[in-house]
Parts: structure tokens; C-alpha cells; sequence
């Protein structure tokens, strides 16, 4: 009988290895997509977190900044952050827009527990200078409701970007040149209210200012375990970092980017509006506004306004003056904004004068006078074209005579009113009456009464302070007679002045030879009195030759202001503005997996209700 027999050989390593390698190919098609929706689903994950985050972050903040009766400027204080330099040396940084400093109303806290709970006593209680006060029946945190009326706290609240631990070295071990074995310490958002002369927490042999812009408050080794006591993360996230930290290819010194900012906001061509309406009345025609406002305040130097008239544009711009060996840095206005050209009106310097000015009236150049003038306050974000036309000479006889400072435009004896008068009578000039032009054109360098070229007279700025002529009928020998007094305004139309008032024509026609109306002195005004009221001192017992009992010769004081802006100008800004914060809130958190950041970052404009400069 044959036996059967079997092969016993068994798998080559060959074979082995090749079941191996395509088992390790198909298993790799199988789970490499598994793997990386897994990782996807990580990030996805990450993100949500860090979303969610952000927004009740940026919630919390807007909503602070919106209650705040003060929001303190912060565009020129910067915070110290430490950091490493490229080869992961200390190093600090000095970064601007990662604090602001607020001071919220006066809060009442409300317990909010349940009426299972809060079965007696208050629900209301006194904050006191708890930042985060409980509620004394069940320990929970009371729901802060301000005051009424709304009062200032005595805290300020601030929300700044700074180390997780102060006491410690910034760390980031996903940095490829960081030692991974050291705990990460990195930045994150404070929330912290303080009292700004807590000794505990600042110098107070400081002034308050000094002390509010320390760039080291939250690192000063005296300090800073105290402010950790109180600060309170606003972003709790795990491996997140409030800073993108890059370095210079050069000398790799670190370069700063919070990615949590509160900076002013940019804002270019804002059309500025007219405060008040044009006047369109038969007493003065259309007459443009003086005043110009911008959408928001406060503006950062440099700012620019433009003036579109016609096919040109005048603009503001920076420029450069010595004078008596100190340089300024004016603002100016130059046609198509270009400052290389001569400069049409130096507002700085204007606006310099007029602070040491006697009479409030500052340097208009008298040759030539400018075409287009106004000046600029920055804080309140308007544009004015309204200049007070002022004598200093005339001022100063007139502050000898009337007492105090007054400012005055221009003044004429009463003889020489009157002597017009009778010069003018006769003829289809009749029983004028007395009158008195104001803002006539002259080549005078030293005439202040015209500052500016093609300039009108401000409706409503006249003023006349002139002698009583309501005593006893013009009796100027009654002790009360002549004594100066402040004439009253009635509208031009009525033509009807009586004693001690005034009409005013804003566009008084200057006649030619030839009767025709003079072209140059359009923008010339007249005042108007009544025909009795300023005779010479020979008629009617009045005063001998028309002065007063100290002997100066009686006059007619006025004040008015002018502007040459026209109708149809259009005006234009381009300014940062401090009264809209923009806030910005990043967040970058890095994957443990693959050590790259994920970053959010969410943006909200703030209009602030006031900045305390």
C-alpha cells in the first residue's frame, strides 16, 4: 500500500514580506482618510471653542465700553511685554492698543437666587469696592445694575493683554527654538477693576497719570502678584495666545502683534455738515453757515480737511516754520493741497496768537489777505469759518473809556457820523439816515477791520455799544445823557431804527462816480441809526462838539466778525477719531498635534459716549 505524503513547506520570507507591505498599503487607504477626518474634526472642535470664546470675550468688553461714562485715551501709552528673541532670549516688546482704561457707572448688586433660597432680607445690596461682590445668602455672584442717577464709579475697570503668570518668563513651546520642556506661559485677556490709588497696586508718591500709564504695572516685581490676585482671564482657552510673535531677518529682535487691540478708528472723506441751515431771509439772502461739524470728535494729529469751490481744492497739511529760532509744526491750507505751494493760512499760528492775545484775535497776514480761511478744533471735530475783526488800537482807547477789555472792529466819532450825514443830504440822499459802514475793502496793511479777502460780515455777530441819546429827548445835558450803553439789533427790513437801535444791511451797495454799484466792495455792511439820535453837540443843548464830561469825543464802538467761505463749498476730513474705538479680538490657539495656530478674530466699532483726554 503507498502511503500519500504532504508538503510541509510553509510561507518564504519573500512571501511575507510582501503580504506585509500590501497589507500596510491597504490598511493605510483605509485609515489615512479616517486619520485626517479625525484631525479635522479636532481643529473643526478647536475653532468652535475658540469662536464661542471670542465672542462672549468681545460681548463682554463692548458691553462694558457702551455703559462707560469715561473711556481714557489710550493712543499714546503702550504696555511692556515680555518676550524672547529669536534665540530665545528675554527680550521686551513695547506694544500699543492692548489696554483700555474705563470707569463704568456706580453699580448697585442684585442677588439673583431663587425664592426657594432668598427667603428674606434685601435683594439689593451696596457694591461697596468689591470687584466681584456674592450674594451673602447663597454665595453667588450678584448681577451688577447701575445706579440711577448715573453716577462715576470710584474703580476703573481695565482690560489689557498680559501673561498668564507675571512672575514668569513668556514661553510658547510651539516655537520650534523653545525648550518644550518648560511650561507654557503665554499671554491671555484680563478683566480688572482697581482703585488707582491702591498702594498695594501702584506708587502713590506718583501722580495718577504716571501711575495709569505705567508701561510695567502688571511686571514691576513690587506690584505685580497683586494685580494677579485681582485680574481675572476674560479667555480661558488652553494653549491660546493673545500675541503674534515674529522677528526681524536682520537682528532678529522680536517683533509684537496683539492680536487684541482697542485703537481709534480711521475715517476718510467724512462730509462735514453745516450746524445751523442756510439763512434765507429778506434781511440777508443766502448766507452760508460758519460752522462745519465731522461725524465723530476727537481726532489724532495728523488729521486733513479739504475744500472742494469750483474746479480747485484747497486742503490742510503739515508744514514747517522757525521763528526766533524755535520750529513749529503748523497746519496749513494750500491750494490742491499741495504744500509746496505758498501757504494760504497758517492755522496754527493763528490759533497760536489768539491764545496771548489781549483781545482774542490771532496773526491774519495783512499782504496778502487770505482767499480761504478757518480753523480747526480737533477735540470737538469742527470747522470754523468765523474771524473776529479787530482793532487793538481801537480796543485799547475803547477799554480806557468804556472799562474792562472790549473788543472792537471798528469805531467813528459821532461828529464824523454826522458829518456824512449833512455832507449827504439833498438830492435823492434826503433825509438818510446816520449810518456807519463796516468790512470796507482797503489796501491798508494795518487795517484789522478787513482780514480776510472776500470776506461778509457773520449774521448775527454785530454788536454797537454807543451814547445813550434817550435822555430827556436827546437832552445831552442831563447828567444820565451820553453815558455808553449797548444798542439794540432790529431786523433790516423794517428800516425803522429808534432811539438807541440799529438796523444792519450786510450787503451795503458801495456806489461808483458814475452810480453804478463798486464791484470791489461787495461784502461791505452798514449799520443804520436813527436821524436824531447821534446830532452834533451845537444842536438841541447837546454836549459842545460831541464830547463826553472827561473830554474824549463820543463814538460809535462796533464788533462784528467776518467769513469768506461761499455757498455750494463742499468740505471733506480724512482724521482718526478717538470717540470710535474699533476693538479687535483675536484669539490664536495652537493645535497640540501639529503645533500650528488656529486664529480667530472678530471686530467691533464702539461710539464712545466721552473720552477723558
Amino acid at each position: 500500500m503507498k502511503l500519500r505524503t504532504y508538503n510541509s513547506r510553509g510561507f518564504t520570507l519573500i512571501e511575507l514580506l510582501v503580504v506585509l507591505a500590501l497589507t500596510a498599503v491597504v490598511m493605510g487607504l483605509i485609515f489615512s482618510p479616517l486619520m485626517q477626518s479625525f484631525q479635522f474634526t479636532h481643529r473643526a472642535e478647536i475653532l468652535v471653542r475658540a469662536q464661542d470664546d471670542s465672542r462672549l470675550a468681545l460681548s463682554k468688553v463692548s458691553h462694558d465700553l457702551n455703559e462707560a461714562m469715561y473711556v481714557y485715551d489710550n493712543t499714546r501709552s503702550y504696555i511692556n511685554m515680555p518676550v524672547v528673541d529669536r534665540d530665545g532670549a528675554p527680550a521686551v516688546a513695547h506694544v500699543y492698543y492692548a489696554k483700555v482704561d474705563m470707569v463704568l457707572p456706580r453699580m448697585k448688586g442684585y442677588c439673583i437666587a431663587s425664592d426657594s433660597v432668598h427667603t428674606t432680607g434685601p435683594r439689593e445690596y451696596d457694591r461697596g469696592d468689591e470687584a466681584s461682590p456674592v450674594c451673602p445668602v447663597d454665595g453667588s455672584a450678584l448681577e451688577l445694575r447701575p445706579v440711577q442717577p448715573l453716577t462715576p464709579d470710584t474703580l476703573i475697570v481695565r482690560y489689557f493683554i498680559g501673561l498668564n503668570d507675571p512672575t514668569k518668563p513668556y514661553h510658547n513651546r510651539f516655537l520650534a527654538q523653545h525648550d518644550n520642556s518648560v511650561p507654557d506661559n503665554m499671554y491671555v485677556l484680563y478683566r480688572v477693576e482697581f482703585n488707582p490709588y491702591d498702594d498695594k497696586l501702584f506708587d502713590t508718591t506718583k501722580s495718577s497719570s504716571e501711575n495709569l500709564n505705567d508701561p510695567d504695572f502688571f511686571y514691576n516685581s513690587a506690584y505685580a502678584a497683586n494685580w494677579r490676585k485681582i485680574a481675572r482671564p476674560v479667555v480661558s482657552l488652553n494653549g491660546t495666545d493673545m500675541i503674534k510673535l515674529e522677528f526681524d531677518t536682520t537682528t532678529g529682535s522680536p517683533m509684537v502683534t496683539p492680536t487684541v487691540k482697542f485703537a481709534p478708528t480711521a475715517v476718510y472723506n467724512d462730509p462735514l455738515v453745516a450746524t445751523t441751515g442756510v439763512v434765507d431771509s429778506p434781511e440777508h439772502g443766502k448766507t452760508p453757515a460758519t460752522v462745519f461739524k465731522s461725524t465723530y470728535g476727537n481726532w489724532v494729529t495728523p488729521y486733513s480737511v479739504a475744500i472742494e469751490r469750483g474746479g480747485s481744492t484747497y486742503k490742510t497739511a503739515q508744514f514747517q516754520v522757525t521763528e526766533n529760532g524755535v520750529t513749529y509744526n503748523d497746519m496749513g491750507i494750500f491750494e490742491d493741497g499741495d504744500n509746496s505751494n505758498p501757504c494760504i493760512f497758517d492755522i496754527t499760528k493763528y490759533l497760536r496768537t489768539r491764545a496771548t492775545s489781549k483781545y482774542g484775535v490771532g496773526y491774519i497776514p495783512a499782504n496778502p489777505k487770505p482767499s480761504i480761511a478757518f480753523t480747526v478744533d480737533s477735540r470737538t471735530g469742527f470747522v470754523n469759518f468765523a474771524f473776529p475783526a479787530v482793532d487793538p488800537t481801537a480796543s485799547d482807547n475803547a477799554s480806557i473809556i468804556l472799562g474792562g477789555k472790549t473788543a472792537v472792529s471798528l469805531y467813528s466819532t459821532t461828529r464824523a457820523i454826522n458829518q456824512y450825514y449833512t455832507d449827504h443830504q439833498g438830492g435823492a440822499w434826503q433825509d438818510v439816515y446816520r449810518l456807519l459802514t463796516l468790512n470796507k475793502p482797503t489796501t491798508d496793511a494795518n487795517d484789522y477791520s478787513y482780514p480776510l479777502m472776500n470776506s461778509t460780515i457773520v449774521d448775527g455777530s454785530v454788536r454797537v455799544i454807543a451814547p445813550d441819546a434817550d435822555a430827556n429827548s436827546f437832552n445831552f445835558a442831563n447828567p444820565s445823557a451820553g453815558k455808553y450803553m449797548l444798542y439794540s439789533k432790529l431786523p433790516y427790513f423794517t428800516m425803522d431804527p429808534g432811539v438807541n437801535q440799529f438796523t444792519l444791511d450786510p450787503d451795503y451797495p458801495v456806489l461808483l462816480g458814475t452810480g453804478a454799484i463798486d464791484p470791489s466792495m461787495k461784502g461791505t455792511a452798514a449799520i443804520y441809526f436813527h436821524s436824531a439820535q447821534i446830532q452834533s453837540g451845537a444842536e438841541n443843548d447837546r454836549l459842545p462838539d460831541n464830547k463826553d464830561a472827561s473830554g474824549h469825543d463820543l463814538c460809535v464802538y462796533s464788533y462784528y466778525e467776518v467769513q469768506n467761505n461761499k455757498q455750494g463749498d463742499k468740505l471733506y476730513a480724512d482724521y482718526v477719531t478717538k470717540s470710535l474705538l474699533t476693538v479687535t479680538l483675536g484669539i490664536r490657539i495652537y493645535d497640540p498635534a501639529t503645533g500650528n495656530p488656529e486664529s480667530v478674530q472678530l471686530t467691533n466699532k464702539i461710539r464712545l459716549k466721552n473720552v477723558a483726554n
